[in-house]
Order: structure tokens, then sequence, then C-alpha cells
């Protein structure tokens, strides 16, 4: 069986590699991802044994970029041929869908890792994203979700079309495999014996909240009278408007940025303590990272992030908007390594049980069979017989 994954840029390739080449591992299907070559990383898959198709396509909406993108994707799909197109992501999860129903795909199916439109976002924005994961519908033949609070408002958006839920999960074996020592992780363990050190990664964009964050960090310096390290990965467009923050804060002794980095299982291994302050998200790939090496974690109680994190279990949930609450979370964890090493305990232990690649691909494998069988029809390389 050849199948199409799509993803709009190939900075997403970090999150989808492991699954992928476990199912084809699983199934021995013919797998290909297609993307931008925005954030390409050649050594990420140079050993990888899908496939590597590139198209141009833009994060924000562009009409004519998105319409030369459809076009050059429905050119390729047709030449391929593909049994299943599965897109993800926002931008790609429309443009892949159409480009498939106008190639005549047999199947499209499409993940939401996270639907762009949530509470609290602007009225008119909202509305656009909602208007326009509505016409992505129209497009698909099912819907997967990666959290299990997206498929309430799935179901109510969309008509007469099927919604599964896949979830999301990591390779914990390859994990363990990817700790390396760089310059970043020697300095820190330099600093680790004197300094706590609170890790975050993240792209900088609105949606992360990174200026609650620093405001929590200032929080903490005037009420935690110990060495800390506030450590934030990650690029994006309101970088600079957060390190202005924290310069007038005073904070450069405490919070250091790193910028995109290849190590982030060794920073985790070398971190106390993880934060997210986002305002939403799919399933956290960086907490599942986190709860992987037993980290405790505090993070915003937001769609997503609370199916990883129980309250007072595997780490502490709070608003996204009280700086005091999450900032004396903060400061409890940091003080008292007992409950981190619980907290810790138990997000190894939850992690394991019911978010690894494994289940998660065990679940796209019955999505896939499922929807052959309800239609009553026979996957083949010219289409679908009856």
């Amino acid at each position: 069986m050849k199948i199409c994954h799509i993803c709009t840029s190939a900075a997403s390739h970090k999150i989808l590699l492991d699954k992928l080449e476990l199912l084809k591992h699983e199934t021995d299907m013919d797998i290909h991802l297609i993307s931008s070559k925005e954030g390409l990383k050649p050594s990420l898959i140079k050993e990888s044994p899908l496939i590597f198709k590139y198209i141009d396509m833009n994060r924000k909406i562009n009409i004519i970029q998105d319409l030369s993108s459809i076009i050059k994707l429905y050119k390729l799909l047709k030449t391929e041929n593909y049994q299943i197109v599965h897109t993800h992501t926002a931008k790609a999860g429309l443009i892949g869908r159409v480009a498939a129903f106008f190639a005549r795909t047999p199947l499209i199916i499409h993940t939401s890792h996270g639907l762009p439109f949530y509470k609290g976002q602007k009225k008119f924005v909202y509305q656009v994203y909602r208007i326009l994961e509505s016409i992505g519908a129209m497009f698909s033949d099912a819907i997967l979700s990666q959290n299990k609070h997206d498929i309430v408002h799935l179901n109510k958006l969309i008509v007469r079309k099927p919604v599964f839920y896949e979830g999301n999960g990591i390779n914990l074996e390859a994990l363990s495999q990817l700790t390396v020592e760089t310059d970043l992780t020697k300095r820190l363990q330099e600093a680790k014996p004197k300094r706590q050190i609170i890790f975050m990664g993240a792209r900088f964009e609105g949606i992360k909240n990174h200026s609650f964050l620093i405001d929590c960090i200032h929080y903490v310096k005037a009420n935690y009278h110990k060495e800390f390290l506030l450590v934030l990965a990650g690029e994006g467009p309101l970088k600079e408007r957060i390190q202005e923050k924290v310069a007038a804060l005073h904070l450069t002794d405490q919070v250091l940025f790193t910028g995109n980095i290849n190590n982030i299982p060794r920073v985790l291994q070398l971190s106390d303590v993880v934060v997210l302050t986002s305002f939403k998200e799919g399933i956290p790939r960086i907490l599942m990272e986190a709860m992987a090496y037993s980290k405790p974690i505090v993070a915003t109680d937001v769609i997503g992030t609370n199916e990883l994190v129980i309250d007072n279990y595997n780490g502490y949930l709070t608003p996204t908007d009280n700086v005091k609450f999450f900032g004396e979370r903060l400061i409890k964890l940091l003080t008292d390594e007992s409950i981190r090493t619980q907290f810790g305990e138990n997000a190894f232990t939850r992690i394991k049980s019911e978010y690894t690649e494994l289940i998660v691909v065990e679940r796209i494998k019955e999505v896939y069979s499922t929807l052959s069988q309800e239609a009553n029809r026979v996957l083949t390389p010219k289409g679908l017989v009856p």
C-alpha cells in the first residue's frame, strides 16, 4: 500500500518520523512524507526508510502562494497515485486535503494536532480558523485527534464524517539513545551543583505564552532565595520581545536563551523541573519527553497539556494568567526534592503505560483498516475497487 503523509514544513519531521518509521516497520507500507524544506535537517532523515518529497508551503495565509501549492501538490499526488493521503498541521491539512480530493485519492485523512481555534483567541481569528477547519473537513474521509478534548468539538463541527482518537506518543528506546554532550550541556553540568535548572522548549509565538512565564520567573526570583536558571530553547517571531522583557526585569542572570537545539533529551536529563505555559496544545511532545526522563512538570491547565499532566500526581496545573499561583507551585517543586522524585516516578509510569509510539501506530493501523472495511472497499494501486 502506498501512503503519503503531508505536513507544512520539514520542521515537523521530528514529531512525525518515529511514528511513521514504526508504522512502516509494522506494516511494510510504502510511506512518503511531503513538506516544504523550511526547517529541514538532512542529518535527521539521512537513514530514514521513508521517501521525502518537497513542495513550497507558506505557514501563513497567502491566497496566491496557497493556490500555487495546491496545484503543485495536486500534480505530485496525481503522478504518485497514492491510496491514502494523511495530512498534518493546519496549513498542510487544508492544502493537502484539497489537492488530494481533486487528485481523486481514494482515502483522505487528517490528524488534528490541536485545533487552530481556541478559547481566548480574537473573535475574528477564531471564526476564520473555525471556517477553514470546516472547509478542510469537507475534503476528508475522516479526522483523527491527538487529544480527547478536541473530539467533542470536532464532532460538533464536522457532520457525517468519523472522528477517531489517535493520541500521541514517543519511542522510549530511541529517546534513550539521543543523549549527546554539547557545549550547552557541559555548561549546564558546570552550573548544576550551584543552580537548579528549569527548562522550557517551545517556539517563541503568542500561543506559547512566554511573557507570562517571564513574569512567573520574576516572582520566583523575588521569593525563592536559591540559585536557579531558566533555559529557553527555541526560535520564533517573539523571541526578541521576550529577550527585551528579560532585560527590563533584570533577569539576564536567571534566563538562558539557547536557540534551537538538537540535544533536548540531554538537557531534559539535566533539568530539575520542566515547564510549559501554552494557551493550548495538541499533546505536547516536549512534556512526553520530560515524563520519559522522570521529570516533574509545572504547566498551564489547558487542552492537551492536562491530558498528560495530572495535578498533584506528576506535576502541577495552573491558570494561564495567575503569576503567583504558577510561581508558588514552581517554588514548591524547587524546594522539595521528595515531591520532585515522586512526581517524576509517576510521570514515567504514566508515559510508559499510555503514551508510546507503538500504541499510536496500532490505533492508526486500526483506523486505516476500519475506514476501508466500512466503505466495503479495497485499496489497490489503481484506486478503490468494490
